[in-house]
């Protein structure tokens, strides 16, 4: 069955637009589709195949080594082995292999192109397999003999549609031109026991399923996960924004995360574990939105290490903890989660890393998956010293931190004691709740923060971490607002962060350093676990198995660890094939016993030894050829005119002896072991033993 007009045409087009060959993709398609129109045919052979296909093997062998020498393939290859450079050198070698793969249509044009112009509608599998061509030799066969076969352009298409799946050039075009070709190849090899439309039904219906999974389940996925958006949208979607945080302050409904997760947190030791993550931090508030320095003049770029994977946030700083930290990038970019007084990331495969004066630290140009290590410790952070944005206080909340103030009576206290008076004040006096009730009293002409401190004195953090840095602006504390996760969830050795851990605090300056300051009510993470869905151990563990394809797919997954397990089995397969091997060469080394049987005599003729020793030789006789045309065709192997004589002598015997009712007398059955045993002698003498 041959593929339908235009089919590798189109495939070679689409693999073309893909891989940014067009004009190649273009003029290699019409060379196939013009071939119907061509009435000249070559007459090939076996043999013309075999060579061109040997060919392209070269091909095959020296674009692989181009490619690899061309992108320092030794030095990548060794990598994976250094420790320190595995990122860099998978990465390298990923590119490598997925260029090389977009480059297979060129290698084995030349196969289908040929077929296409020569009269052969098939070509046999010995042209293609080495092991093919063994067994053909072992059974006897001749070349043109029939056997089994294969149309070269099915195999191509595949190779054609495969090359332009691993082009980057991913969307809603590419799924539907992959899913046409694909249903066009699949229409004509269809089964004829199905009516046409119960099978495109099926085909569409495949299609659809195929498309809602590639678009629809992560759109729905963040849809029912952030079912009220203005409950840390950006953070659900897009991670924290360093431009600007919009809270949910003044809301009325329950808000709430899922329990997907967004970071994975392995600390050296129990007592490292970082309690907080900052990702970005922000010193304007205009309710109900947090504003900082987001804009790209804002950001500086942070220079690497000699191994490009390391990077120096605060050289002069020596940390004290160090905790291995796993966070997705959308795109490649996006703000690092990041302990507090962070001063040098290790194993973290960035392009282009840059930080702001707010502390936050941006992923310009990287992976999809990192795994770094964070290095840090009390004292020096990022962030700049404090401005006259961090003591601004906005005159529509003056009057109720006025009042509260006056309620702590906090004149005369330290900065320490001031943060410890408003830790105390809002643990006793408050308690978290993730919802606002649209019914209550209120502060007449209040704003919603003025409600929550003076009337409802419940709320999210959110509320909390805005309502203590403006306090301590008010206290005369410089103080930021600064948005990240809670770690809080321990799973043995790691720790897991949920999209429902996102977390505000503040941010005060006190004796020179900036500190968190975290007044949310203890306990506000349990209260948010309560809304756990029962499916979550399941959804936990499809999330393991994607973190671990990630891992393997950007090249964090330390391939020391899994060469071990790569090695198994294929020591497996080899003592599999040692044994059968040894058992194969036994059998063809005993001869079989001969034996007479009453009702199948002449089963102990001699002449099976001899067909015996040339199966050996490669000499074997075919079934459906006769014993006595098989001595005559290999009676060659004998070049004195006596042996061959003896052949069409023992042939005859052979038959007389094997179906003859009257079988052979003394005489006959002597000659016949005594000619077999002649030309056995003759073969071992000639062949070496």
């Amino acid at each position: 069955m041959k593929p339908p007009p235009l089919l590798l045409g189109f495939t070679l087009l689409f693999w073309g637009w893909q891989s940014g060959w067009l004009a190649a993709g273009a003029l290699l398609g019409a060379v196939l589709e013009v071939a119907p129109l061509v009435k000249v045919r070559w007459e090939l052979t076996d043999t013309d195949f075999r060579r061109l296909w040997n060919v392209c093997t070269v091909l095959f062998l020296g674009a692989a080594l181009y490619l690899f020498s061309a992108n320092d393939g030794l030095g990548a290859a060794r990598g994976l082995w250094q420790p320190g450079s595995q990122s860099e050198a998978a990465r390298r070698v990923t590119r490598v292999t997925l260029q090389f793969l977009q480059w297979l249509p060129l290698v084995f044009f030349a196969v289908p192109a040929a077929q296409a112009y020569s009269s052969r509608r098939v070509l046999p599998l010995s042209v293609f397999s080495w092991i093919a061509r063994r067994q053909l030799r072992r059974r006897g066969g001749v070349e043109g003999q029939p056997g089994p076969a294969v149309d070269a352009a099915w195999p191509y298409f595949a190779i054609v549609w495969m090359a332009a799946s691993v082009a980057p050039r991913h969307g809603a075009w590419f799924f539907a031109g992959a899913a046409s070709l694909l249903g066009v190849a699949l229409w004509v090899a269809r089964s004829p026991r199905y009516r046409a439309p119960v099978w495109g039904a099926t085909l569409a219906a495949a299609v659809a399923v195929g498309g809602v999974s590639l678009f629809g389940v992560a759109r729905l996925q963040y849809w029912l996960e952030n079912y009220n958006p203005n409950w840390f949208l950006r953070a659900a979607q897009r991670g924290f924004d360093p431009k600007e945080s919009r809270t949910a302050l003044g809301q009325i409904g329950v808000h709430q995360l899922s329990g997907r997760i967004v970071h994975r947190v392995t600390p050296r030791t129990p007592a490292e574990a970082p309690t907080l993550l900052r990702e970005a931090s922000y010193h304007t508030f205009r309710s109900p939105t947090w504003y900082g320095a987001g804009a790209d003049q804002d950001f500086t770029l942070v220079g690497s290490g000699p191994d490009e994977l390391t990077w120096l946030l605060l050289p002069r700083k020596r940390p004290t903890a160090v905790a291995t930290i796993a966070s997705y990038l959308r795109g490649g970019r996006g703000v690092l989660a990041l302990p507090a007084g962070t001063a040098r990331l290790d194993d973290l495969p960035a392009f282009v890393l840059k930080t702001n004066r707010l502390g936050t630290v941006l992923v310009d140009s990287g992976p999809g998956l990192v795994v770094y290590d964070a290095h840090y410790g009390p004292g020096t952070t990022l962030d700049s010293p404090p401005t006259p944005e961090d003591q601004a206080v906005p005159e529509a909340e003056e009057p109720s931190l006025r009042r509260v103030l006056g309620e702590l009576g906090l004149d005369g206290w330290t900065p320490l004691e001031v943060v410890a008076r408003l830790h105390g004040f809002f643990q006793d006096q408050f308690r978290y709740r993730s919802y606002r009730l649209a019914a209550g009293p209120r502060v007449a002409e209040g704003t919603p923060l003025s409600n929550f401190l003076l009337t409802d004195r419940a709320g999210h953090c959110e509320l909390f971490a805005t309502a203590t840095v403006l306090l301590l602006r008010a206290a005369g504390i410089p103080a930021r607002y600064a948005a990240g996760y809670a770690v809080q969830e321990q799973a043995g050795r790691h720790h897991v962060v949920r999209q429902r851990h996102a977390h505000a605090w503040g941010l005060a300056f006190i004796d020179g350093a900036w500190r968190d300051v975290d007044t949310t009510p203890a306990g506000w993470t349990a209260v948010e676990a309560q809304r756990a869905s029962w499916f979550e151990p399941i959804a936990d563990g499809w999330q393991w198995l994607w973190y671990q394809f990630s891992r393997w797919r950007w090249g964090q997954a330390g391939w020391r660890s899994y060469v071990p397990w790569l090695v198994v089995p294929v020591l497996a397969v080899l003592v599999t094939r040692i044994v059968l091997d040894a058992r194969r060469r036994r059998a063809r080394a005993s001869p079989p016993t001969p034996r007479a049987d009453p009702s199948h005599p002449g089963l102990d003729s001699e002449y099976y030894l001899l067909e015996q020793q040339l199966r050996q030789l490669g000499q074997a006789r075919p079934p459906d050829e006769t014993p006595a045309r098989w001595l005559e065709r290999v009676s060659g192997r004998w070049p004195t005119p006596a042996n061959r004589a003896r052949c069409a002598a023992l042939a005859q015997l052979h038959y007389r002896y094997r179906f003859d009712p009257a079988g052979l007398d003394r005489a006959a059955r002597l000659a016949l072991s005594a000619t077999a045993s002649a030309l056995l002698e003759d073969l071992r003498s000639r062949s070496g033993g």
